[in-house]
Order: C-alpha cells, then structure tokens, then sequence
C-alpha cells in the first residue's frame, strides 16, 4: 500500500530544537506531528474572535486521524509534548499547538475506552503558560488542569458532538478558561472549579438546549456545577475574594468550611453533599501540594467520579 503524502511529508519533518538521530523516540514522533500542523496552516485560521477556518480544521482533523494510528500515546507522553511544545511558542504557532493537545486529549480517551478503561488525565502547569491548551477537545473522561496560566484553556471543551465526563480546574489565571464548556449537549457529568482567575473564566457554560448566561462572573472563582435538571438552583458559584482571607488561612479551610461560609441555599446544600462536593474539591486542591500522595489521590478522584456516573464499568 502507498504511504499517504502526509505521511511522507511527516517522516521528512524533524522536532524543533530536536538533533536529527537514527531513530525518533516516541515523544519526538508526536511532537513531529505537531510541528508539522504548524507548518501546513498557512494562514488558515485567525483566532477565537474570527474562529478556526472550518476547512483548515477538518483538513487537521482528517489528517490527524490517519496519521496518529502509527504513534504510541500515553498520559506521560501527551504531557511531554505539552511541556516541550509550548517552549518559546506563542501567537498562531500556540493556537496550533492547543488545538494538537485537544485531539491528542480525544485520541487518548478513545484508545483508552477501547480497552474499557477510564481515561483520566492530570496535567500540572507548574504556573508556566499553555494558551489556548485542548482547544475545543471533543472527548475526555476525568480531566484535571492544575496550576496553569494561559488564555482560552479548555476552551469550548465538548465543541459539536463531543463526550465530557468529569472536568475541573484548580488554580488558573487567564481570560476565557472553561469558556462555553458544552456542559449540556457533551453530557459533562459534574464541573468543579477553584480559584479560577481572569475575565470569562468559568463562564458562559452550555447547561441547556440554549447557552445559559447570567450565573458565572469574572470573578466567580468557586464553582460546583452538578447534572441536574434544575440548574439555577442547584449549582454553586462564588468569589473567594469575598471570605476576605488570605491563601494560607483558605489553604487551611477544607472544601465543606468553606462552602458553609458563603450561606448556601438549602437546595445547593442538599446537592453538595449528595454529590460528595467537598471531597472532591479537597482531592483536586491537595493534588499538587502533595506530590508523594499524588497517584493515590488520582485513585479516589477515579473512583469518585464513576459515583458521577462516569464510566461506571471501566477500569482505572
């Protein structure tokens, strides 16, 4: 069978910043693929405000789905090439890149269903920037952003058909994060959100056949949304600026202490406890403050989210 002349393309294109070597590692391979997106855009797209060229993306798309078959993929690996593709990158070139770890991100949670496990992806910024990281990525079963600064993160997350399960975000700065979550129509189970900072961040979200507007503010920055039909009642948002404490007297609050301070309504307080809301919040912010505990809480994060509803027969 003749090789596609994408694939040719791809096995002349070497990584940026990489020596040429005998053979490509698999992390080189991947960061390849990305690099050669980079080079094919030729101006195909603009931004958020213009919205991606609909051709250019689904030439990506096409494109993307032939030639990852031949790639190996793991959570360390797309971490790898997150941290190695956003060194000295910014404009179009970090664009490209975000879009690239939003289908990774699918690629990753496909392969994994396949196999009838849960795909579960932790990614921890280190306070570095990653803009526009898994742009509008379609299909995710646990995923967790920690300690990330950056515009447009998880931007559109479940955009046009797309299968959410369990997304969090725990200590964010930049505009638009979690902006237009397909929260309703991607059947995202449950979002959590904490200390999320910068303008139309956890905004905007999709909770109905309409865009639902009006209940997260720019500095709602404490957020529990629960599936349930009744969202205007159900659902939490407020600002933690307003406790008027300090990060190390929050830091020695636990998730339920701090719930209680911002006088829920009875319906919100019913929900959070139903669903077990302070706990989960403790796990996603003790998260990268105990490195040693990490994979263990990981483990309950996993096993709590599948009393969500998330792939509830998948193993983890």
């Amino acid at each position: 069978m003749k090789e596609s002349l994408a694939l040719k393309k791809l096995k002349g294109i070497k990584p940026k910043g990489v020596k040429p070597r005998l053979e490509n590692t698999d992390l080189e391979k991947l960061l390849s693929l990305g690099n050669y997106f980079i080079d094919q855009r030729s101006g195909h797209f603009h931004s958020r405000y213009l919205d991606v060229d609909k051709k250019y993306l689904r030439k990506f798309n096409k494109e993307f789905d032939i030639l990852i078959k031949e790639l190996e993929l793991s959570n360390d690996l797309l971490t790898g090439v997150i941290n190695a593709s956003y060194q000295n990158v910014s404009g179009r070139d970090a664009f490209v890149n975000g879009i690239y770890s939003g289908f990774l991100l699918t690629e990753l949670t496909k392969r994994k269903n396949k196999e009838n496990k849960l795909s579960l992806f932790y990614f921890n910024g280190q306070g570095n920037n990653f803009p526009n990281l898994f742009y509008r990525a379609k299909r995710v079963d646990v995923l967790i952003v920690d300690d990330v600064k950056g515009d447009d993160v998880c931007y559109e997350l479940g955009y046009t058909g797309g299968k959410l399960g369990l997304v969090a975000g725990v200590n964010l700065e930049g505009e638009h994060i979690f902006n237009s979550l397909n929260f309703h129509q991607a059947g995202c189970k449950a979002f959590f959100a904490y200390n999320v900072k910068g303008d139309f961040s956890a905004n905007n979200l999709v909770l109905g056949p309409s865009e639902f507007h009006g209940y997260f503010h720019s500095k709602s920055n404490f957020v529990f949304v629960p599936r349930r039909k009744d969202y205007p009642h159900r659902l939490f948002y407020d600002d933690l600026d307003n406790l008027n404490k300090s990060k190390e007297e929050l830091d020695q609050l636990s998730s339920d202490e701090l719930f209680k301070l911002f006088n829920p309504k009875d319906t919100q307080v019913k929900v959070w406890y139903e669903a077990r809301a302070g706990k989960m919040f403790d796990l996603l912010r003790n998260l990268s403050k105990n490195p040693d505990q990490l994979q263990s809480n990981l483990r309950s994060i996993a096993l709590m989210s599948q009393n969500y509803e998330v792939k509830r027969t998948y193993e983890y």
